[in-house]
């Protein structure tokens, strides 16, 4: 809970000194507060403590200071084991600083071998462990998570409409596609966005590329460059808080069933 307070406070001064706007800070943290799955953030998993420091990667990098976003970077990958993926915003930031000149990266990037470096010595514990480097990927076959075919994908996204109780993996789907469109349609609109929205649509493809869709309402909580995007587009505020109303309907539907042992996120 502490994680996720410190989150919503660095979420609003991130969104507003990209936005420029107090009002489009206020709508992104209400917009977050209000996902159908934001009750996970007071849950006993990572996601509080990954947003908070995929935001401190962020405004650490919008302030140039490239030790102190390597080091959180490094952080979030040994959070989430795709959390390596935040490294793409402060690369785009200091590449586009750098006037995407190659001549002129200097030597600040090398900071950032922290994070593979982060990532590896974690397989190493797992090794010495269990005797196997790669104990995280076999653990993931568990929950049937792997790398899958683009075809394999397609026919997992349309398994839901079998269950008997579609209306969860339907959601999670809805999540999904909502993401993905709301990252590739920011990238082409909102040229200040474009280094987070870069990281959004990696993570997405990322969640997909697992080849399985549950649980896809509560990964996306974290894609945080979604939500600072839809929020700044509302330009009707009864309809924006209409919006909010319905999602935090949702959130307590959903956190009921979560509360009776129902498998919700």
């Amino acid at each position: 809970n502490l994680c996720f307070l410190i989150g919503m406070l660095m979420l609003y001064y991130l969104t507003r000194r990209l936005l420029g706007e107090e009002k489009g800070a206020e709508r992104t943290v209400l917009l977050t507060l209000c996902l159908p799955a934001a009750f996970i953030f007071s849950a006993f998993y990572t996601e509080s403590l990954y947003l908070l420091l995929t935001l401190a990667v962020c405004i650490a990098a919008e302030d140039d200071r490239w030790l102190l976003s390597a080091v959180f970077a490094s952080l979030a990958a040994l959070t989430r084991a795709n959390g390596f993926v935040i490294a793409v915003v402060p690369a785009w930031i200091y590449l586009s600083r750098c006037g995407w000149d190659f001549r002129r990266i200097g030597w600040r990037w090398v900071w950032f071998m922290l994070v593979p470096l982060a990532v590896a010595g974690h397989f190493a514990v797992l090794y010495r462990i269990t005797g196997n480097f790669f104990a995280f990927f076999q653990a993931q076959k568990a929950w049937s998570r792997g790398q899958v075919t683009p075809l394999q994908f397609v026919i997992e996204f349309l398994a839901a409409l079998n269950d008997e109780r579609p209306q969860i993996g339907i959601l999670d789907r809805i999540a999904y596609v909502s993401y993905m469109l709301a990252a590739v349609w920011a990238f082409i609109k909102a040229k200040n966005l474009r280094a987070y929205m870069a990281y959004a649509a990696a993570l997405v493809v990322i969640y997909g590329a697992s080849g399985l869709m549950y649980s896809q309402t509560r990964y996306t909580l974290v894609v945080f460059p979604v939500a600072i995007f839809l929020a700044s587009r509302f330009r009707d505020e009864e309809k924006f808080y209409l919006t909010c109303a319905v999602l935090a309907m949702i959130q307590v539907l959903l956190w009921i069933g979560w509360t009776n042992f129902y498998w919700i996120c």
